[in-house]
Formats: structure tokens, C-alpha cells, sequence
């Protein structure tokens, strides 16, 4: 009589022992699965975590001390600075170069259409300076 209303709630839910076990069973492999833990801790097929726990963890983010004095935290910076700046430099100059080869590519297009041309117009003048020499010879 129950059956359809639980099944309707937990459809594929796997029982693991902890959540170990369930990261395992529930997200690994190819096919995801719905796992709780004994616990209350939950896995959903998406991979998220939720529920348990009976203790409130406050101030989780919060700036830990830092391992840096901040005058190696200004030479990072700086460091980091003149890095980008140089970056930016690099990148003009290879926009600059990739327009020029763009150019270049072009000019080497036209000059090789004027070369068939000249061919062409050499091939013609060819063909008739021996017309005219055979009809001087005639």
C-alpha cells in the first residue's frame, strides 16, 4: 500500500555506512547514484553534499595568517606587474607581426598573379617573333 509513496521518495537512494563509502558508490563510476549515510549525510547524483553533522562550523572563511611579510608581498606584485606588462608588450608585438605576415601573404599572392602574367605575355611574344621570323623568311 506504501510501496508507490516510498518508492516515489527514495526512487534509486543506496544506504551507505559512511560517507567514504558513499563518496565511493555514489560518484564514481559512470553511472551516479543517490546515497545517504547512515548518519544523515547525503549525496546527490549531481555530486553534492548535504545534511548531518551536529555541530556548527563558523568562520570557515576567514583569512588565515598569512605566510608572507608584505614586502614579499609587494616584490609578488611588482613582480607580477611588470610580468603583465611585458605580456601586453608581447601580445602587441605578435598582433603587429601577424598583420605584416597577413601583408606579406598578399604582396606574395599579387607578385605570383604578375609572374603568370608575365609568363603568359612572354609565351605570346614568343610565339609571335617566330611568326614574323618565318614570314621574313618567306
Amino acid at each position: 500500500q506504501y510501496r508507490v509513496a516510498f518508492y516515489f521518495a527514495l526512487q534509486h537512494t543506496l544506504v551507505a555506512k559512511d560517507l567514504d563509502q558513499a563518496t565511493r558508490v555514489g560518484v564514481q563510476g559512470r553511472r551516479r547514484w543517490r546515497v545517504v549515510t547512515l548518519d544523515g549525510k547525503l549525496i546527490d547524483t549531481s555530486g553534492t553534499m548535504s545534511g548531518g553533522g551536529n555541530q556548527v562550523m563558523k568562520g570557515g572563511m576567514r583569512a588565515s595568517v598569512c605566510a608572507f611579510s608584505p614586502e614579499e608581498v609587494k616584490e609578488f606584485v611588482a613582480a607580477y606587474e611588470k610580468a603583465s606588462a611585458r605580456l601586453h608588450a608581447i601580445r602587441q608585438e605578435k598582433s603587429a607581426l601577424e598583420q605584416a605576415i597577413d601583408i606579406t601573404e598578399k604582396e606574395i599572392a599579387e607578385y605570383q598573379l604578375r609572374e603568370e602574367k608575365c609568363n603568359m605575355d612572354i609565351a605570346s611574344l614568343t610565339k609571335q617573333s617566330e611568326a614574323y621570323e618565318q614570314r621574313l623568311k618567306s
